[in-house]
């Protein structure tokens, strides 16, 4: 609808931004008829992006942001047909914007986050193609070069066959790929007879690229149908377009096959059948215990049964039930079948879900045989419950702090309420600053702090909606009886903090959530940001926790814990000296075992090698060493190993004079083997590593005559 009024406009707003996309694309207005309807699609598309990008959606792979990066991309083939870049729609969002800006001054105020939601996609859809066709180039050309190849052995057969001399007919098939039949076809029509039919071969003169690699390269590397056929067409190469149907189809039925998350209504027609006569009322709003609730079904692997013996698992569906059902991103209760009398345990209760709409499935364990139509009491797990409540109206809370710090373009885009923790994923278009995340955190407190009472209604949708309450794209509502859920506070322009559609439980008052703790912001898809958080219990478990490391870290630097943070910078100041002065004394080492050395160094075949173990050095002061030694030889080989916390390093060199006679990365994979290593590198420096230090002695022994098999 958002995207709408911008696709509609005002009348002559199309003529108005197709002269624009003309400008931006640097192309005649009217230079032909598909120029002409280019640069409309590109006009409507760059409105549509527009508004929609101001309204809050970013491209993705679903619902509307899977709209959005549709017609983006569709806009973005039409640029480059037009002969432009990729960067003509976030060059048009300020056209759109200028030409809307009376009517909706919003996008003026926008238009900093459109242009770079759509230059981010921009890039993103760029280096896809770029990838995407260095993957179908090669494979182009190897097609273009073999039809080249047999249209060059047309000419070579056809000189053949006019002189008569047919001895390399044969010969010239099987080097050109000829096909049979033109051949056969050549020689009758020259009035040549060939002593033996040549090799079968199909014709390329028009080339065919396989469709199960089109497909491949549409499937797994995201390059358009489209644009694999166009480079295709420029290179003069068909596509085996029924092979790609076919490669795409069978991902299709793979798909099918393995696809887990199928409806529970599909995998159970039973549940279909019994929500034509009954539903779960949803006691869980009203507290975690209720009585005499009726067993309606029960679903088994079998489908339908009677009774579900002890000790099985199954699916029951009760007329009514206090067990919170999985949904809204609000994981499910656990908990209790108990006897009316709750003396009696007759099931664990292990999670619930709504397999069609207003129908609970509760998954248990039978402690005690339950038959259809038995009485049972449920209890929900109390304590998982009230965690969950938390959870669950802080996550309000964040999404009203995010549009409220970042912006309205803020939307949920998923999340999860449990036990321990609340997960949130938003619309945004970059990394959340850590100021702003430090202000996001301490306004949700705020709330908190402030106590209000948590209001709960039930309106129809339109109520709803004018009530200023939000609502989430790709969910569905009733028409009536929809759940509100409002945290009011009057300092707010409409008298409410938070005002959203939502099914889930909440607490009773803002302030029982106790205190809340963002753990982390990252990404979670493109243009989508994910937060961890947590509140309650563990938020305060966490911040003890905390404290209690911060003390003993104090303790372990002398400090106050006020203090801790300039202690500690003072002790890594003091170990980068003394880590400094520590290399330096190691180089000073390796400089005075250079004579040394020298003195172990032989002649092998003319050749000056030194191999020798050294200790107290790592494998820098090792590299350090190995160049000093090849200068002071000058020409000649070195070869060093050092055995330190159970491993092995080897370093050898090779001055420049000598890698035409032998190669260090040889010499090093030789010596590697020796101490159950590996290892490789240049011809004049290589380096490996071993696991045998007992071997390393031995190893640097043979070096010698390993040189002399090798010069």
């Amino acid at each position: 609808i958002v995207a709408a009024r911008g696709l509609i406009g005002a009348h002559g707003g199309s003529l108005a931004s197709a002269e624009s996309a003309a400008s931006t694309a640097s192309v005649p207005l009217g230079a032909s008829a598909e120029t002409a309807a280019s640069l409309r699609i590109i006009a409507d598309h760059a409105r549509a992006t527009t508004f929609l990008i101001s309204d809050g959606v970013v491209p993705s792979n679903e619902g509307r942001g899977y709209v959005l990066r549709k017609i983006m991309r569709r806009a973005i083939r039409h640029a480059r047909f037009l002969g432009g870049n990729f960067y003509v729609l976030s060059n048009m969002a300020r056209s759109v914007s200028d030409e809307m800006r009376d009517p909706y001054p919003e996008l003026v105020q926008n238009l900093p986050r459109i242009q770079q939601v759509i230059r981010a996609e921009e890039e993103r859809f760029s280096k896809t193609i770029e990838f995407g066709l260095e993957k179908l180039a090669p494979d182009l050309e190897q097609l273009v070069r073999e039809r080249n190849r047999q249209v060059h052995g047309f000419d070579k057969i056809r000189e053949e066959l006019k002189s008569r001399e047919t001895s390399k007919v044969s010969a010239l098939v099987n080097d050109y790929h000829v096909p049979f039949e033109w051949v056969m076809r050549e020689a009758s029509a020259a009035g040549v007879q060939l002593a033996s039919n040549p090799e079968r071969f199909e014709p390329v003169l028009v080339p065919s690229y396989p469709g199960e690699k089109a497909f491949k390269l549409y499937d797994t590397y995201g390059l358009p149908r489209d644009f694999i056929e166009d480079v295709a067409r420029d290179a003069g190469v068909l596509v085996d377009w029924d092979g790609f149907d076919r490669a795409m189809e069978e991902q299709r039925t793979r798909a099918r096959a393995s696809w887990k998350g199928v409806h529970k209504e599909a995998a159970s027609p039973a549940y279909a059948k019994l929500a034509e006569t009954s539903k779960t009322e949803p006691d869980f709003y009203f507290g975690t215990e209720t009585r005499d609730c009726r067993i309606e079904a029960i679903v088994t692997k079998d489908g339908l049964v009677n009774e579900l013996p002890a000790g099985a698992e199954g699916e029951v569906v009760l007329d009514r039930t206090t067990i919170y059902a999985e949904s809204g991103g609000q994981v499910a209760d656990t908990g209790l079948f108990l006897d009316n009398r709750e003396t009696q345990q007759l099931a664990e209760v292990r999670g619930a879900y709504y397999p069609v709409s207003r129908l609970v499935a509760h998954r248990v364990v039978a402690k005690e045989t339950l038959h259809v139509g038995d009485r049972v009491a449920t209890v929900a797990d109390p304590i998982r419950r009230a965690r969950d409540r938390r959870n669950h109206t802080a996550t309000h809370l964040l999404h009203s702090a995010l549009r409220n710090i970042l912006g309205t373009h803020v939307k949920q885009a998923g999340s999860l309420v449990a036990p321990d923790h609340l997960r949130f994923d938003f619309s945004h278009f970059a990394a959340v600053d850590p100021s702003d995340l430090a202000e996001i955190e301490q306004q949700v407190n705020e709330e908190i702090r402030r106590n209000y009472e948590v209001q709960t209604d039930l309106m129809n949708i339109d109520a709803a909606l004018a009530s200023g309450a939000l609502a989430f794209f790709g969910d569905k509502y009733p028409d009536a009886n929809v759940r509100v859920v409002t945290i009011p506070d009057a300092e707010y322009p409409r008298g409410f903090y938070s005002k959203e559609l939502c099914g889930g439980t909440h607490v009773t008052r803002s302030g029982d959530i106790g205190v809340f703790k963002i753990l982390s912001e990252q990404s979670a898809a493109a243009g989508v940001r994910r937060i961890e958080a947590i509140s309650g219990e563990r938020a305060l478990a966490e911040y003890q926790h905390a404290l209690a490391t911060l003390g003993k870290i104090a303790g372990l630097v002398k400090s106050s814990p006020d203090e801790v943070l300039a202690a500690v910078e003072r002790q890594a100041l003091a170990v980068k000296q003394l880590e400094k002065e520590l290399e330096g004394q190691r180089r000073k080492t390796a400089v005075s075992m250079v004579d040394t050395l020298l003195e172990s160094a032989r002649k092998v075949k003319d050749v000056n090698v030194l191999a020798s173990t050294v200790s107290g050095v790592d494998r820098d002061g090792m590299r350090q060493l190995v160049d000093s030694l090849r200068q002071k030889l000058g020409s000649g080989v070195v070869i060093l190993g050092a055995a330190d916390d159970g491993k092995v390093a080897l370093i050898t060199g090779v001055t420049k004079d000598l890698t035409s006679r032998v190669q260090a990365g040889k010499i090093v994979q030789e010596l590697a083997r020796k101490v159950g290593g590996s290892g490789g590198g240049r011809p004049d420096i290589a380096e490996a590593g071993g696991k045998d230090t007992s071997a390393l002695e031995s190893a640097i022994s043979d070096a010698y005559s390993l040189l002399e098999r090798m010069l």
